[in-house]
């Protein structure tokens, strides 16, 4: 009996997965789980990119490193590169239309303020900053910063 009770509680976890990746459209996406697959094909050399943390950044980071107050957002997440001079960053910002002029605003603080802090000390940064890339996908307003940006947003556009 037990065993049957057991196998069922499996047969549960494998169809309703406690390992969804969710989705942009629908706002439930696991970001963690999006950085951890990038990671993945980082390593797996499938993606040119710098290994990012799989831990997202505190609220107060946030706030002060793109100057944007997280509680106008559902949710704020941004991760950034392991090696913080190789400046790989990814953001994603849940938030609907009446504060999606503030995140872009947030964004571009953001870019200044990197290219104020590292302007001497990496080679080709502007040229970086111009390559990122920012847009909506569903209903998240994404920006990511890296040196293969244009097979990053192609996978996250996979999620829709």
């Amino acid at each position: 009996m037990l065993k049957k009770w057991f196998c069922c509680m499996f047969a549960f976890l494998c169809l309703f997965g406690c390992d969804k990746m969710g989705s942009f459209e629908k706002g439930n996406l696991n970001v963690e789980k999006v950085i951890y697959n990038i990671n993945k094909q980082i390593t797996d050399k499938t993606l040119e990119m710098e290994l990012l943390n799989e831990i997202p950044w505190e609220d107060t980071k946030i706030e002060e490193e793109y100057g944007f107050v997280v509680a106008h957002a559902k949710e704020a997440y941004v991760f950034s590169g392991v090696v913080k001079p190789q400046l790989g960053e990814i953001a994603f910002f849940q938030a609907d239309d009446t504060v999606l002029d503030e995140v872009k605003n947030a964004i571009s603080y953001r870019k200044e303020n990197i290219l104020n802090t590292w302007k001497n000390t990496i080679p080709g940064l502007e040229k970086r900053i111009n390559a990122s890339w920012e847009g909506k996908i569903g209903q998240y307003y994404c920006f990511v910063l890296g040196t293969d940006t244009e097979k990053v947003v192609n996978y996250l556009r996979s999620l829709k």
